[in-house]
């Protein structure tokens, strides 16, 4: 069976991030678990090192979560990777289970676990997408290296996305409804929050500008429910 390589981007996520790694470590189906502690000002790594087997990844300053994923990925040793946020709150074995099953038996080239989220932005975005830009998800190393070598700062997943759909490769969106993100300003405060929202999409519309934005989360959607029943009905 193919063997699963864990990214883990975080930064100053030290009070959250052992709420991922207690269900993502000793997992049967993850060989290993890297966490990119991007320049971290808290106890983010040591905190990770409290779990056995934690590969730590560190960079001198913030570069940003792509960049992350990225040293992730380059850092890794199999051939199948999946990255998770480090401030999920509830996620379980079940749910990491769910998100590789479909990768490991060849139904889709990519999976998604979609997460409750706190934020009117991310609601907003999770009605119209189903999730599909959420940075939960698992596929081939390669396709990931080459996508987050392209872009920065938050566009990893809108690179990741436009690939499947220009290049006609299979996708399925996962409701993980018992996880959740946490609230960027209750992380971060308010003011800091909105600054990190408007990064954000800048860094999304640099990929994706904005009307075409809206026509790709409303086909991933309509593809994710088509790839999703053909799959049941294997």
């Amino acid at each position: 069976m193919a063997k699963i390589s864990c990214v883990i981007s975080a930064f100053n996520e030290g009070p959250r991030i052992g709420n991922v790694l207690r269900s993502v470590t000793n997992h049967p189906l993850v060989d290993e678990v890297i966490v990119v502690d991007d320049g971290s000002s808290d106890n983010t790594s040591e905190e990770a090192l409290k779990f056995k087997g934690i590969k730590i990844v560190r960079h001198k300053k913030n570069g940003g979560k792509t960049l992350s994923m990225y040293d992730g990925c380059l850092n890794s040793k199999n051939d199948l990777v999946m990255f998770l946020d480090a401030d999920l709150v509830g996620l379980t074995t079940d749910n990491i289970t769910r998100l590789i099953k479909p990768i490991l038996n060849g139904s889709v080239d990519m999976s998604i676990g979609m997460v409750k989220h706190d934020s009117r932005f991310y609601i907003i975005g999770t009605i119209m997408a189903h999730g599909s830009y959420s940075g939960q998800r698992v596929m081939k190393k390669e396709i990931a290296i080459l996508n987050l070598n392209k872009v920065h700062g938050f566009s990893g997943e809108a690179m990741m996305n436009k690939y499947i759909l220009d290049n006609n490769l299979k996708f399925i969106v996962i409701n993980w409804l018992n996880v959740r993100a946490k609230k960027r300003s209750k992380e971060i405060g308010k003011i800091a929050s909105i600054g990190s929202y408007i990064k954000t999409l800048r860094d999304l519309f640099i990929v994706v500008p904005p009307l075409k934005m809206i026509k790709q989360l409303i086909l991933m959607r309509k593809l994710s429910a088509k790839y999703e029943k053909n799959i049941k009905n294997v």
